[in-house]
């Protein structure tokens, strides 16, 4: 674990929960602003109170729960962490999407975030403590199983995304999209292309051929295929783990985009897009603090 003491792990470690804690708080943002759309949403599948009980508990644990991360002790954050733990698990169920795979696995990666958080919390209260009993085989399970959840929103990416992203740009798809479709509106309408990306498609005289987009994704599927399978087995896990949380950033801007008031997919793009920050702020506290004691770079230290 790295030393807490130092003002640039303090701040990173900051920064990570920050990230983390975002996408509760757009959640929280959403359910006010959203209200009346929300309940009727989840009336179609519960009657009576029961949808405005599950989003007002929903916007309870969620604004007290991330606050509580933020500005809490180390015991109350514990409580806190462990809450939005069980709020990512049964939000799917709550919501009638158990069937979601992006969804599922988007939530997945979450959980590995706030798994490496509770490591961190956990630590931080025992060097308080000043307690001299060595780490448990647990903490080495508990960041295994974080690093393997926080890599589930690439491998979605790679091989379960079929709207617009880094990855599933297919050059065939494109080049008949282009061939179909006259305006930027009808190419974003119906493909769900990033509004940036279709103008710089469209906008240009001679498009991208064919091959050329297919070996840039192809370069992109196996430098993300490695990169993750690096940070499951632990092996370099500082680096790879910077580099995949600034790929996940980058993309996360061109793939995302409800800043784009024209765009039919705003609302459901501020939801990635949070979503996407949190994994990525698990990424950055992965690489700060370390992998655990499961992990390959544990056995290369020690040779």
């Amino acid at each position: 674990m790295a030393d807490t003491t130092k003002p640039g792990v303090a701040g990173l470690t900051g920064l990570a929960t920050v990230l983390m804690m975002s996408t509760f708080f757009e959640d929280c943002l959403r359910l006010v602003t959203h209200w009346r759309s929300q309940i009727t949403y989840m009336s179609k599948m519960y009657s009576s109170v029961w949808p405005v009980v599950i989003a007002s508990t929903s916007l309870l644990v969620q604004s007290s729960s991330s606050a509580a991360v933020l500005l809490g002790h180390e015991g109350i954050k514990l409580g806190a962490l462990y809450a939005l733990l069980a709020f990512v698990v049964v939000q799917p169920m709550l919501y009638g999407e158990t069937t979601n795979p992006k969804l599922i696995l988007r939530s997945l990666a979450v959980v590995g975030g706030l798994m490496l958080l509770v490591w961190h919390t956990k630590e931080q209260k025992a060097a308080k403590e000043q307690s001299l009993t060595p780490p448990k085989p647990s903490s080495g399970r508990m960041q295994l199983g974080a690093r393997v959840m926080l890599t589930l929103m690439t491998f979605l990416e790679v091989f379960v995304s079929d709207s617009f992203g880094l990855l599933s740009l297919k050059a065939s798809q494109v080049k008949s999209d282009l061939a179909t479709f006259d305006t930027d509106s009808e190419l974003v309408a119906n493909r769900n292309y990033s509004v940036a990306m279709v103008e710089e498609m469209l906008g240009k005289e001679q498009h991208y051929s064919a091959t050329a987009l297919y070996q840039v994704h192809m370069v992109g599927i196996v430098s993300l295929v490695l990169l993750s399978a690096f940070i499951c087995f632990g092996y370099a896990t500082s680096i790879c783990a910077q580099l995949l949380g600034l790929v996940l950033a980058v993309w996360n801007i061109f793939a995302h985009p409800f800043w784009e008031s024209a765009n039919p997919f705003s609302d459901l793009y501020r939801y990635y897009f949070f979503q996407t920050l949190s994994v990525v702020g698990g990424l950055l506290m992965l690489a700060v603090h370390g992998p655990g004691a499961l992990a390959l770079d544990i056995d290369v230290k020690n040779k």
